[in-house]
C-alpha cells in the first residue's frame, strides 16, 4: 500500500494488528517521485494499491501511472481514491465511506488481495 499523510500511521496500526502481510510505503511528497521506491515495487512484482483520500485524477496514483509508462516498468496498481463526480456534503467520516475511502473500504480491498 502506497499511501500519504494522516492515514499512514493508522494503514501501518491496522495492518500490524491484524499481522497481515502487507507493506506500507509512505510517499511523503510527490515530487520528485522516488523512482528507487517505485523501481523496487515493479521488480518485487507484487500488486501495489495507491490509497489517497483526494481526486484520483492527477495524484499520486496517476503520477507512478505516468511514471511507469514512461520506464516500461509492469506495475499491477490499484487505485483508492475519489472519481471525477460531483462530492456531496456532509461530514468528513460519512463522505469517506461514500466514496470509499475510509480505512475500512480500504482493507475490503486488501483483503481481496490476501485471499487471493
Amino acid at each position: 500500500v502506497v499511501t500519504y499523510g494522516p492515514d499512514v500511521d493508522k494503514v501501518v496500526s491496522k495492518v500490524l494488528t491484524n499481522s497481515l502481510p502487507v507493506q506500507v510505503v509512505n510517499a511523503r511528497f510527490f515530487k520528485p517521485l522516488d523512482e528507487v521506491m517505485l523501481q523496487r515495487l515493479a521488480e518485487e512484482g507484487k500488486p501495489v494499491i495507491v490509497y489517497e483520500t483526494d481526486m484520483l485524477a492527477g495524484g499520486l496514483s496517476s503520477a507512478i501511472l505516468e511514471w511507469a509508462a514512461d520506464h516500461q516498468a509492469a506495475i499491477t496498481i490499484r487505485r483508492v481514491g475519489i472519481g471525477d463526480t460531483y462530492v456531496p456534503q456532509g461530514s468528513l467520516n460519512k463522505i469517506r465511506r461514500l466514496e470509499t475511502i475510509d480505512i475500512l473500504s480500504l482493507f475490503d480491498v486488501i483483503k481481496e488481495y490476501c485471499e487471493a
